[in-house]
């Protein structure tokens, strides 16, 4: 019988261990090493390091005075500050420190007192509905909590899920009456697109308005066309506006233009907040004059011929399906410290491919760098946040290193003038495999192409 309570005793004693409980250990019952390492778990959060191990092999002082020690160090303070950062978002209170440096609470017991705690569970509230637009569960929280999951490894994990996707996708369907494109869902997985807020990523309350305002884009459209020669250009159908500036000064944000088919020339313009320029084709709309982009505004299906593509300032520019090629300068740039997104882009026989500047974090996919004097600057490279499937070929300097099913091989254009690629070019079915590709002609391999006319009615055809 003595033996069974015994055994029943142990038993208790493991299961309060593992759920956190303090209690200081028998220096009977363990080694000179293990106390030094329990002391570190408790008061640091964190095993020693070898050098401290052996440090304090040579000149141990005892448990208790182990912990005392550790406890006054200045990594003391960083070790609660990261436990209140891992589980309620943020750092403590001056009086929160010296409570638990006062009392010498352990890094369990601290754990233990914030998990239990109505603070947690309001945090756990704004995680989920930042991301996924609802509460938690309650069974959700109740094993969040039980497993001690970090909420930045719970953000991590609800920002790669398929619920997000799909929230990502409703909203999109909502406004636009289509799913979210892949270029988006990385930008919102990686930056705020608000441009009164800044963060890692964009709240299902950002994303919401994002779609909102691109669906007021798409019902606020105005024309350009260099063969309107009559004396009334107000940018609808019948009357466009003769010239790209005169729409650019007249229309309102969350609008935009659609230039015609033709050739232009106006000297450097830019794009106001919140407008978007599209052509008809890559092949079709011809600028030789320079765009500086800002915030919020796209920039598409545009030739543009011995010109750049600037994004200036703004936080979340994009430029897609448009040939940039033979500029003095670079092909696409970007000054600033928000997130331009590059994709589906063919940028040729520029002085650099791309640069960006500052504290930028640009996104770049799907995009044919070739022939320049450098594909991008090596510091540019280091600000890129998330780049891959891009064609790298025939640069004098070249940093793109490989990432993601980056290409490095000859892109067989058809000429030099539009810059299509050839039936088996190895830019055929090469693109980011997530991306879109219903919009281009069949056979189309399921795969979207690299280079400017990827996902477009005009996509090269692949081998049968």
């Amino acid at each position: 019988m003595r033996e069974k309570i015994l055994k029943i005793a142990t038993i208790g004693l493991v299961i309060l261990v593992g759920a956190g409980f303090f209690f200081t250990p028998s220096t009977d019952a363990l080694s000179k090493e293990d106390l030094i390492k329990e002391a570190y778990q408790e008061m640091l959060d964190r095993d020693p390091f070898p050098v401290e191990l052996s440090n304090n092999l040579e000149n141990f002082l005892g448990y208790e005075n182990l912990r005392s020690y550790l406890n006054q160090v200045s990594e003391r303070r960083l070790a609660i500050n990261l436990i209140y950062s891992d589980y309620l978002n943020r750092a403590p209170q001056q009086r929160e420190y010296e409570f638990h440096i006062r009392t010498g609470n352990p890094a369990n017991k601290i754990k233990k007192q914030l998990i239990d705690s109505e603070e947690r569970e309001q945090a756990l509230n704004i995680l989920y509905e930042n991301i996924l637009n609802r509460l938690p569960q309650i069974n959700e929280v109740d094993f969040l909590n039980r497993s001690r999951v970090r909420l930045s490894l719970q953000e991590w994990t609800l920002l790669n899920s398929d619920e997000r996707v799909i929230t990502m996708n409703d909203l999109a369907s909502q406004n636009l009456g289509r799913d979210a494109y892949q270029y988006e869902r990385i930008l919102f997985n990686d930056t705020s697109v608000s441009e009164t807020s800044s963060g890692d990523y964009s709240f299902g309350s950002e994303v919401e308005e994002y779609y909102q305002q691109e669906e007021q884009k798409s019902n606020s459209v105005y024309y350009v066309d260099d063969d309107n020669w009559g004396s009334v250009e107000d940018g609808t159908p019948d009357n466009p506006y003769h010239r790209i500036y005169r729409a650019l000064e007249e229309v309102p944000k969350w609008s935009t233009i659609i230039v015609r088919e033709g050739e232009y020339r106006e000297g450097s313009r830019g794009v106001p907040v919140g407008v978007d320029v599209f052509g008809e084709g890559a092949d079709k709309t011809k600028l030789y004059m320079e765009l500086n982009a800002y915030s919020r505004s796209t920039i598409s299906n545009i030739h543009f011929k011995g010109e750049s593509v600037r994004l200036s300032l703004g936080k979340t520019p994009i430029v897609k399906n448009c040939v940039v090629s033979f500029s003095e300068y670079d092909g696409i740039d970007y000054y600033g410290n928000g997130t331009p997104v590059i994709v589906n882009n063919t940028i040729v026989g520029n002085e650099s491919g791309l640069s960006f500047y500052q504290n930028s974090k640009p996104i770049v996919f799907n995009n044919i760098i070739a022939v320049n004097d450098h594909d991008i600057p090596l510091y540019s490279l280091k600000l890129i946040m998330e780049y891959g499937y891009n064609l790298v070929w025939g640069n004098t300097e070249q940093n793109f290193y490989y990432s993601y099913g980056t290409v490095y091989d000859n892109p067989h254009f058809v000429d030099n003038e539009y810059l299509h690629v050839q039936i088996g070019s190895p830019a055929v079915d090469a693109g980011d495999p997530d991306f879109d590709y219903t919009n281009e002609p069949q056979p189309n391999g399921g795969r979207i192409n690299i280079g400017a006319y990827g996902n477009t009615a005009t996509a090269t055809v692949s081998r049968e």
